[in-house]
């Protein structure tokens, strides 16, 4: 009786185990950060909706965004190069929170106040003055920045405010100068709606492409669905909305 039996040598298995991981290690990483990019998506497109709403309900209440009883914003340069808002402009932010907190579900909010809006000189927010601070939903979306300019409301925008969608800081330093993350995002306070800028393809190309301001890209996100323009450098608002 032949009682040869088949199988793999010690060998074969440790190379089929090394094929495996280097396949694994070129893949899994790649893998996540595409899961990884959905999420944001889906976090940026739950959010514009869940806001919007909030947003219609407090016009219903209160009347359009100018009736709100809300001024301009206002910076105050200091001798050392930082700009901080003035007093009142912290209040009118407050009062523009204290509003929407009515028609939105939140975990926390923690009011903007003289020690947390300060601004570096190179443009960069001081980490310890914005950790945890701002509004915070309960998927982890976290309302950063608000800026208000209600006298333009009658022709423009009345103001517009940062989201991060990872609840982490609006912006980090890059090769020495400050740049919004890729999670983060900017919307627009209209009148009667809540909006995001316009994506021109020189906005495409030279903010969210060149990485030089991803928050100017909501509208691509929200319109496309992707955040290719992290992985393709020819993308076309009208030809090409992801990559190959």
């Amino acid at each position: 009786m032949n009682t040869d039996k088949c199988g793999f040598t010690l060998s074969e298995v440790l190379i089929t185990l090394a094929i495996i991981g280097v396949v694994a290690a070129i893949t899994i990483p790649s893998l996540i950060q595409k899961y990884k990019e959905r999420e944001t998506v889906t976090r940026v497109k739950e959010f514009y909706s869940v806001f919007s709403q909030a947003y219609q309900l407090a016009i219903l209440e209160h009347g359009t965004f100018d009736q709100w009883g809300l001024g301009d914003s206002v910076g105050v340069e200091h001798e050392d190069g930082s700009t901080t808002l003035d007093e009142n402009t912290l209040n009118n932010l407050n009062k523009f929170f204290d509003i929407m907190k009515k028609y939105l579900k939140y975990d926390y909010y923690i009011p903007f106040d003289s020690s947390n809006t300060g601004i570096n000189a190179d443009g960069s927010t001081p980490e310890a003055r914005v950790s945890q601070k701002g509004l915070l939903l309960p998927n982890g979306t976290r309302i950063t920045a608000l800026w208000l300019s209600t006298s333009d409301c009658e022709n423009s925008v009345c103001g517009d405010f940062y989201i991060t969608t990872d609840g982490g800081t609006q912006s980090e330093m890059k090769n020495g100068q400050a740049y919004n993350r890729p999670q983060t995002f900017v919307f627009t306070i209209l009148k009667d709606r809540i909006g995001t800028y316009n994506v021109s393809q020189s906005v495409l190309e030279d903010f969210c492409i060149n990485g030089n301001n991803y928050s100017k890209c909501t509208g691509w996100v929200l319109k496309n669905g992707n955040m290719d323009y992290l992985h393709c450098d020819d993308l076309d608002i009208n030809t090409k909305t992801k990559c190959d």
